[in-house]
């Protein structure tokens, strides 16, 4: 009898030990796969605010091929069940939103630059004095016509404030 009493009792030890491996096992499948979407997010974020629409769109490829072999069970496998799936779909639209927002602003800040050259290129080019200020009447812009009316050079008077360079009697 005795015998018997300690095989159930090794036999539920046993089993509490498998409980234990099966929650550890399933807090890590659990955990696991957003981590790693975390850090591909990061991954392809980076490649699209440095490469643009291009290179950003070739790190979500890769990063949803690595995700779903890596780190989405079954593992070692491209065959991917049904949660799996949704977890990679969600990803690679959320990577391609932000592909396409990085690449859009990246565009928007190469206008506004050309745009903000040509600007400084024509007014430069006056034959007029001009003096540009900034929203807090600090000069950002100064010709050489109004280099010569004032006496400051370019250098002396951008982020002067307006009022102690040019001077209406």
């Amino acid at each position: 009898r005795r015998i018997y009493t300690w095989k159930a009792n090794y036999t539920k030890r046993e089993t509490e030990e498998e409980l234990k491996k099966k929650r550890r096992k399933q807090a890590r499948e659990d955990w696991f796969p957003d981590i790693a979407l975390t850090t591909f997010s990061s991954w392809e974020q980076i490649g699209a605010w440095y490469g643009g629409l291009g290179p950003g769109l070739v790190v979500t490829l890769i990063a949803s091929l690595s995700i779903g072999y890596l780190f989405i069970p079954p593992y070692s496998s491209l065959v991917i069940e049904t949660e799996g799936l949704l977890r990679l779909g969600v990803f690679a639209l959320v990577a391609l939103l932000i592909s396409s927002l990085t690449a859009a602003r990246r565009r928007t800040a190469i206008a506004a630059q050309a745009h903000s050259e040509q600007l400084r290129v024509t007014l430069s080019s006056i034959g007029d004095a001009v003096i540009a200020t900034d929203m807090h009447g600090r000069i950002t812009l100064i010709n050489a016509v109004a280099e010569s009316l004032t006496g400051w050079s370019s250098a002396e008077a951008i982020g002067q404030p307006l009022t102690s360079i040019f001077r209406i009697v």
